[in-house]
């Protein structure tokens, strides 16, 4: 265990680092909770993504890779015999846009959630409506009984 403490010294791994993963991991549950609480609902027996948004997705991902230090030179972070191929990493990102991108699942991009994606794409038009609702409603109280400036 000679390597144990250069492993564990601050150089190497930060507090903000494991708070990162750790988020991310609480993030990952809360995805598929909600993806096996609406199979549940729906009775959904399996769901599989959609190989567009994932050829999207991977895409997007390369992209975003192509100029971080994981693109430099031969890496750990990189596929292949040689360490050159392509780049893999947990996220290439801040953890507040993993959160964001990974809040709720887009059904839209699974086989076999169909019904689920109805459901949702009704909750946000009904949710859309309410927005407008309350909008429309603060603006006939404001200009009703707001303060009046002449």
């Amino acid at each position: 265990m000679a390597f144990a403490p250069a492993l564990l010294s601050s150089e190497t791994i930060r507090p903000e680092d494991i708070e990162d993963v750790l988020t991310n991991i609480e993030v990952q549950a809360a995805y598929i909770t909600q993806c096996i609480s609406a199979m549940r609902t729906f009775g959904v027996k399996t769901l599989e993504v959609k190989e567009a948004p994932t050829r999207e997705y991977n895409a997007w991902l390369d992209r975003r890779l192509e100029n971080t230090v994981w693109a430099k030179g031969s890496s750990f972070y990189r596929l292949g015999k040689n360490r050159n191929g392509r780049i893999f990493t947990n996220w290439p990102g801040p953890v507040a846009l993993y959160w964001w991108q990974n809040s709720s699942p887009k059904w839209q991009d699974w086989i076999g959630a169909d019904a689920i994606a109805a459901k949702a794409q009704s909750r946000r038009r009904r949710m859309l409506v309410d927005i407008a609702l309350v909008v429309v409603g603060l603006a006939y109280f404001w200009t009703k009984f707001g303060p009046k400036w002449v």
